[in-house]
């Protein structure tokens, strides 16, 4: 049989189904005006289309129900995550922006941005190393305070030296956030720093290394 013996074959049988979908329509319309006609079949109609009625009323107020009453469970345990908090300070960003503050005269460029606060960050007690994108930071570290610096020299593609500049950068642990601060000494050094992040990311960290001796 080819593909047009196929669809002719379709083609018939889909006219049958409509033409019989038809007949039995003609066939209900025609009992509903025989059985109107008189008074006899239209009071047992009426009482037909009446239980209908009662019937889909209470499969929908049976299905009402349980929707309503339906209850959702857990299989299994969630973990207590604590979403107020880290354990160690890891600051990452795909870029910063410095900005110029207005009250200040000089040409300095600033960076602020709070985050959330470390659990039981003690300079004191406890020995930390300071990284910036993989780079070890000399750091002055206190008790909930860190201040350290990072200083990179931009070059073009012939090695001839752009710009050389000083990222300082301070870190203040408190009760409730931890406040990072950072800025540059003029707009040039912030143009250069925020395409070197932009290019980058920038990814600070202060991982505890062990407790003081």
């Amino acid at each position: 049989m080819n593909i047009g013996q196929l669809a002719c074959f379709s083609f018939l049988s889909d006219l049958g189904n409509t033409i019989l979908d038809c007949i039995i329509a003609i066939a209900i319309v025609i009992c509903l005006v025989i059985m109107l006609k008189y008074p006899e079949t239209r009071k047992f109609l009426a009482i037909a289309i009446g239980c209908v009625v009662i019937v889909v009323g209470i499969f929908s107020s049976i299905g009402l129900y349980k929707e309503l009453t339906k209850k959702s469970f857990v299989n299994g345990t969630l973990d207590d995550v604590n979403m107020f908090s880290q354990t160690e300070f890891d600051y990452t960003s795909t870029s910063v922006a410095f900005y110029d503050n207005v009250n200040d005269n000089t040409d300095i460029r600033y960076f602020e941005n709070s985050v959330l606060k470390v659990d039981d960050f003690n300079g004191l007690t406890k020995q930390y190393k300071v990284t910036l994108n993989e780079n070890t930071l000399l750091a002055n570290i206190e008790a909930g305070y860190i201040s350290t610096s990072m200083t990179m020299r931009f070059y073009d593609p012939h090695n001839t030296l752009l710009c050389e500049g000083t990222l300082y950068i301070t870190i203040e642990f408190l009760s409730d956030k931890t406040n990072l601060k950072m800025y540059v000494e003029n707009g040039t050094q912030a143009q250069y720093f925020e395409k070197y992040f932009k290019e980058n990311g920038i990814r600070l960290k202060a991982i505890e290394i062990g407790g003081s001796d």
